[in-house]
């Protein structure tokens, strides 16, 4: 019913004024916050929440399943212009999904496996999307997402 370290899922779209989006900070204990940020500005949570210990191992068990730790620090390629970013931070690692400007997460065949872990990536956002409730964020004020 507990995580080994906080977990943090950042969604940054680019754009003229900077990057913006949202961040989600999980803790350890299940206690969770979403935060709208334009660039290094992060303002005050717009949704808070606590996990039970039954999400709590759900969560876990995403992050087991998707081998998070096994995962490359970066997948996609990075468009020459404001690109479409979601990290997620697990203690000292790091991954992040580049997409293209404004895309949304990708459907991915299954039956790739090139694209494996692209899909284990999503799998864990989704999670945490789902478990907070937060699958459409409302836009950050004075962002240009």
């Amino acid at each position: 019913g507990r995580l080994r370290e906080p977990l943090v899922l950042k969604d940054a779209q680019g754009g003229f004024a900077g990057f913006s989006g949202y961040i989600w900070t999980i803790s350890p204990e299940g206690n969770w916050r979403r935060e709208p940020f334009l660039n290094r500005d992060v303002r005050q949570p717009d949704a808070l929440g606590r996990l039970s210990g039954e999400e709590l191992r759900a969560l876990a068990d995403a992050l087991a399943e998707a081998h998070f730790l096994k995962l490359p620090p970066k997948l996609g390629d990075e468009p020459s212009v404001n690109p479409h970013i979601y990290e997620l931070k697990f203690g000292q690692r790091e991954s992040q999904l580049v997409l293209k400007t404004g895309d949304a997460l990708p459907a991915i065949d299954p039956k790739d496996a090139e694209q494996r872990n692209v899909q284990q990536f999503i799998d864990i956002i989704r999670t945490i999307q789902r478990l907070t409730d937060a699958e459409e964020p409302p836009q950050p004020a004075g962002g240009d997402r």
